[in-house]
């Protein structure tokens, strides 16, 4: 039920290239959305046991082969944390997809391979850093289909202090719904000095709309 490219590591090679691009040995990465763990993996190789990972996944079978995936990678200094990534603390209804990359808590992104719901706890990045529970990012990966706006309003204490790398991805059947959740996410990244930019189509063929962005802090 897995994107073959996790398997080959032909996946979404420009985020990729990115991640490697931005991220350095000792540095803390978000990877929000996680799904089975590739880019989690890819990140603990470059930050090192020296750095840190926090892997976000709510999907409880997508947790058993994200644990699964670092254990064979040898990867001891990633943490996994089952949680929703939003932007309130409480509990929220996640629709699940066949397949296992689809599911989300925006009931607008409802996925076309709809196979149920489970109720979730929620929670923001900022609140768990203010409790101290995982460590300010130095960049993070988003990837929560539909719920990137909800993911950045719950961190933006996080973008004003720490100003982390933002890499982002939006999707959706629709162009003008895609368009829609585009510009909110810009609007609140550029509220805060972020230049954001457009990564290389790592789905040229699909027919679903999908793009990934690379949002830039402001230079210090």
């Amino acid at each position: 039920g897995s994107n073959l490219g996790y398997a080959s590591g032909k996946n979404e090679p420009p985020v990729q290239e990115a991640i490697a691009s931005f991220l350095r040995p000792g540095d803390v990465f978000f990877d929000i959305g996680a799904n089975i763990g590739f880019f989690s993996v890819i990140a603990a190789r470059i930050v090192g046991t020296e750095g840190q990972v926090f892997a976000f996944e709510p999907v409880p079978d997508n947790i058993a082969l994200l644990k699964h995936n670092l254990a064979l990678n040898g990867i001891q200094h990633a943490q996994v944390l089952q949680y929703a990534i939003s932007n309130r603390v409480g509990k929220g209804e996640l629709l699940l997809a066949e397949w296992n990359g689809g599911a989300t808590l925006s009931a607008d992104s409802a996925p076309p391979d709809l196979k149920g719901a489970l109720t979730v706890d929620l929670v923001t990045i900022d609140a768990l850093i203010n409790q101290k529970m995982i460590t300010p990012p130095s960049l993070a990966k988003i990837d929560v289909e539909g719920a990137e706006l909800d993911v950045l309003e719950g961190m933006v204490k996080t973008i004003e202090l720490y100003h982390p790398v933002i890499i982002f991805e939006i999707d959706d059947a629709n162009l003008e719904a895609y368009q829609k959740k585009l510009a909110a996410c810009e609007a609140l990244l550029k509220k805060h000095g972020y230049q954001i930019r457009q990564l290389q189509d790592s789905y040229p063929a699909g027919e679903w709309v999908v793009g990934n962005y690379l949002a830039t802090p402001p230079a210090e």
